[in-house]
């Protein structure tokens, strides 16, 4: 198998949304399994699953958990790292203007999104997210973007479903 016939990819957490759904994690096993689709996670978005607070919604979600691998996120932020896991920093890349614009309302997640942000630059990866403001800057910085869904239509046409 060829690298362009592999999708490799790294997820934001909502994703999850859109691939946990009806018959989607069946056909993400499927090519999971056939060695063809890999999906990575930065242990902060893996984390925001896990703190969902719906128990039955938490463990739909975290489904997904068990077919990501954890990629590192691609620059070590103060209160966000993970020891072992998280690169130094991003290739030179200026982490302030990746990371999307704070939102007031969630002062967090521009951090946690920059750091999955900076991963696929670094590492060259498209980005699986609904997320509109992590969707611009990725565009802005020349990362590939996708929808969950678009992700489950690709699977599921290259299993013939």
């Amino acid at each position: 198998m060829t690298q362009s016939e592999r999708l490799d990819v790294y997820l934001d957490c909502n994703a999850a949304d859109q691939l946990t759904v009806p018959g989607g994690m069946e056909a993400l096993r499927e090519a999971h399994a056939a060695g063809w689709l890999r999906m990575g996670i930065v242990h902060v978005q893996a984390d925001e699953i896990l703190r969902t607070g719906n128990e039955e919604r938490r463990a739909q979600l975290a489904q997904i958990l068990t077919l990501t691998d954890d990629i590192g996120a691609g620059a070590l932020v103060i209160g966000q790292w993970k020891l072992g896991s998280d690169r130094i920093g991003a290739d030179g890349q200026d982490f302030a203007a990746i990371a999307p614009e704070p939102d007031p309302k969630r002062p967090v997640n521009h951090l946690r999104d920059g750091m999955l942000l900076t991963a696929c630059i670094t590492d060259g990866r498209p980005i699986v997210t609904s997320d509109k403001a992590l969707r611009r800057r990725a565009t802005e910085n020349g990362v590939a973007v996708m929808h969950g869904r678009e992700l489950l239509a690709e699977v599921q046409r290259r299993l013939g479903a």
